[in-house]
Order: structure tokens, then sequence, then C-alpha cells
């Protein structure tokens, strides 16, 4: 059988690896099919494979269940969870003076990724766009000015934003959403395309900054829907 390569970071455990708790996520995830209502499960997913790629352990990582800022205006709009990952800096480390609990102390937390998901049902353009839209109002809110990652995941699909609230990205377009037929709808326009990312953006036109939300991203690592798929190798979740 031949080996399947090694995606991302040599020698570091990724989550289609076995051994960790995400590859039984999103076997799990996958069984409920695309029509499942279990938003449950996308966010159990989702904080396990926070608390393995930013890991509290020995890094200044912090994870935080966002409440909704707000009702929504739209009666059938429904309110869109957020899971926060902070990164907690020394005063050191930011450039401003220790605080009380000495140098080394983790006195500074600051927003560094927001993960907002629903269940795999919802995985149509108008759900996408709805879900952004939260997005973008809360972190209108929260942070108007200050520039974070951003990932919306429905069911086992995702995307990869990046909110440009200090205006530092000038070189990307404000992106919209792709409507099912002509059209598209405009979304806050700092959201743009992540800095470094283009090759892993194919959902994301580069010159006009359009979403196809048909063309996200997947957990998925045994089709060809994930990174380069391992069924080629012989392996698969069963």
């Amino acid at each position: 059988m031949a080996q399947p390569p090694l995606f991302g970071v040599p020698g570091f455990v990724h989550y289609w690896e076995p051994i960790t708790a995400t590859y039984s996520d999103v076997v799990k995830l996958a069984s409920f099919g695309p029509n499942s209502p279990r938003e449950d499960a996308v966010r159990h997913t989702w904080d396990d494979m926070l608390h393995h790629y930013f890991p509290g352990s020995g890094l200044p990582f912090k994870w935080k269940q966002k409440p909704s800022r707000g009702v929504e205006k739209r009666v059938s709009s429904k309110r869109l969870d957020i899971i926060a990952v902070k990164v907690a800096m020394s005063g050191t480390m930011s450039g401003l003076p220790p605080g009380p609990s000495g140098i080394l102390a983790l006195d500074i937390e600051r927003d560094y990724l927001w993960v907002g998901y629903r269940e795999p049902n919802r995985d149509v353009p108008f759900e996408w766009k709805d879900a952004l839209l939260q997005t973008g109002r809360r972190l209108h809110v929260a942070h108007p000015n200050r520039d974070l990652f951003v990932i919306i995941g429905v069911g086992l699909k995702y995307l990869k934003l990046y909110w440009n609230g200090s205006a530092s990205v000038v070189d990307a377009p404000s992106c919209t959403v792709l409507k099912d037929g002509a059209g598209e709808w405009p979304l806050d326009p700092r959201f743009r395309m992540p800095p470094g990312l283009i090759a892993g953006t194919p959902y994301l036109n580069q010159a006009t900054g359009q979403i196809d939300t048909t063309k996200a991203l997947s957990l998925d690592f045994w089709t060809a829907g994930g990174p380069e798929g391992l069924e080629k190798y012989g392996q698969s979740p069963g």
C-alpha cells in the first residue's frame, strides 16, 4: 500500500490522523449526512479542531464561546454560534508595560480567530451569506478596527476569510457571495481574502472578491474533498 504524503507541517500530527480526537469527530459528522440538523456535531468537531491546532498547554491560547450580541432582525434568521480563539500575551510580548502578575504573566488577551458554525442542512448560498452577515455585524461591534482570521463552517464544509478592521489589506477586493442564480450579495467590506492563502481559497475569485460557496473547502479527508484525498492511498474512515 502506498503511503500518503505529508500534508501540512512535516512531523506535526494533523486532524486526519486516526490517533486524534478530531478524526473521530469528522467521521461521525460525515456519517450524519448532508441533510443533518445536528449543529452540536459541527460545534464539537470545531471545538476539538481548535484545541488540536491551538493547544493551551505550553502555548498562550484560550477558547471562548461567543454569545450573540443583540437579536437578529429577521425572525427566520437563526442565531450563529461562534467560538473565539484568544492569544494571551505578556506585557513584554505586546510592547506594553508588564502587568501586575509579572513580566512573563499572560496579562493581555486578544481575539485571534473566530469560527462560526452551522448544521449540515444549511449548505446553500443564502445560509452562507446569512452566517457571514451575522459575523460581520458582531465583528463590527467587537472588533471594528482590529484584524483577525475568520472561519465559517457549515457541516463538513468551511470558508477561510480575513476581517480587515485596520484597513491594512489594500491589494485585495472586498468579498461578496454569489447567489444561486445571477447576482451576488454584498458583505461588510472589511471581509477580504486571507493574506498569504491565495492557493488555499478556491472558492474566492481573487480579482472580484466573489465567494462561490459551492467550492467551499471540506474537512473530508478520505475523498477528493479533503487535502489531496487519502482514498487513493487505500485509506478511508470506515
